[in-house]
C-alpha cells in the first residue's frame, strides 16, 4: 500500500521500497515484473511491413485429457512453420485486426506475427531452487532466463497459409489502398464537412464499407477461413458481409470456431 504524507504526497522512500521488493521477487521467482511489461509499449516502433508466419502445428483427437487416450490428427499437422511470403502494411493490419494491435502495442518492435493464436505463457514459480538450465531443459522456455514456459496446445483451430494468402493478404491490400485514396482526397477537399452519407460509403472497416473479401466456396475452406478470422480478430462485418446474399456464408450459422476433427 502507497504511503501518503499530511499534505497529499507520496512518500517517496515507502514508494522505492514497494518497487525494490517487486523487483526483488521477480529477479527470485524468474519472471518479468509489471512495470518492465508495461514500458515495452514505449520502445522504438517499427514502421516496416509485417511478415505474417504460419507456425508449427500438431492437433490431437478431442476428450483425450487421460494420458495415452489420443490420436494425432495426420490431416491437421504441420512440421516446420511457414513465413508467408507477401508482408502487410503495419499500420492497416493493426486497424484491422485486434490480435495485431494487441502485439503490435507490447511489441512496437516487432517484424512477425505468427499464428495460431498460442494460450497465455505460464509461470512455473513452485521449482524451489532448480537452476534455470534444468527449467530450459525441461520446460518449452519462451523467455531466456525466466521461468515462463509456452503452455501445451492440442486443440487450438488448425491454420492453414491458404485462407491467409488468397483471402486475408489481398483483403488488406484492399483496405490499404482505400485508405490511400481518403487520405489523398482529403487532401484535395477544402474545409466544407462531407456529407455523413459521403463519409461512411468511403469507410473500409463497417458494414457500409466497399472493401469486401472473398469467401470460398467449399465448406471446410469456409470454416478454416473463419477460424483464421477469428484469431485474427478481424471485424464483425467481414464475416457476415454476405449472409443476405444467394451464397450465404455458413460463418453466420455457425457461430462457433470449428474444431480440427471436422
Amino acid at each position: 500500500m502507497v504511503l501518503y504524507h499530511a499534505n497529499g504526497r507520496v512518500v517517496e522512500q515507502h514508494d522505492q521500497y514497494l518497487d525494490d521488493e517487486a523487483r526483488n521477487l521477480a529477479n527470485h521467482y524468474r519472471y518479468i515484473e509489471q512495470i518492465d511489461i508495461c514500458n515495452q509499449k514505449t520502445a522504438d516502433a517499427s514502421t516496416d511491413n509485417v511478415r505474417i508466419i504460419i507456425d508449427e502445428q500438431q492437433y490431437r483427437t478431442l476428450y483425450c485429457e487421460r494420458e495415452g487416450y489420443y490420436e494425432t490428427i495426420k490431416k491437421f499437422r504441420r512440421n516446420t512453420a511457414h513465413p508467408i511470403r507477401t508482408t502487410v502494411d503495419r499500420a492497416t493490419l493493426r486497424k484491422c485486426s485486434t490480435f495485431a494491435d494487441d502485439h503490435f502495442t507490447y511489441n512496437p518492435g516487432a517484424k512477425t506475427l505468427h499464428l495460431p493464436v498460442r494460450y497465455p505463457r505460464q509461470h512455473y514459480a513452485a521449482l524451489g531452487e532448480r537452476t534455470i538450465q534444468y527449467f530450459n531443459d525441461n520446460y518449452n522456455c519462451c523467455v531466456n532466463g525466466k521461468r515462463l514456459a509456452e503452455q501445451p496446445d492440442d486443440q487450438m483451430a488448425f491454420i492453414r497459409p491458404e485462407e491467409i494468402e488468397v483471402y486475408v493478404i489481398p483483403w488488406l491490400q484492399k483496405v490499404q489502398e482505400q485508405n490511400n485514396r481518403e487520405e489523398d482526397e482529403s487532401d484535395k477537399e477544402d474545409d466544407a464537412r462531407p456529407p455523413k452519407k459521403t463519409k461512411r460509403a468511403r469507410k473500409p472497416t463497417g458494414p457500409d464499407g466497399a472493401v469486401t473479401m472473398g469467401i470460398p466456396v467449399a465448406l471446410d475452406d469456409k470454416i478454416h477461413l473463419y477460424n483464421a478470422m477469428l484469431q485474427l480478430g478481424l471485424p464483425k462485418f467481414v464475416q457476415l458481409v454476405r449472409k443476405n446474399s444467394s451464397d450465404a456464408c455458413l460463418f453466420v450459422r455457425h457461430r462457433l470456431t470449428i474444431h480440427p476433427t471436422f
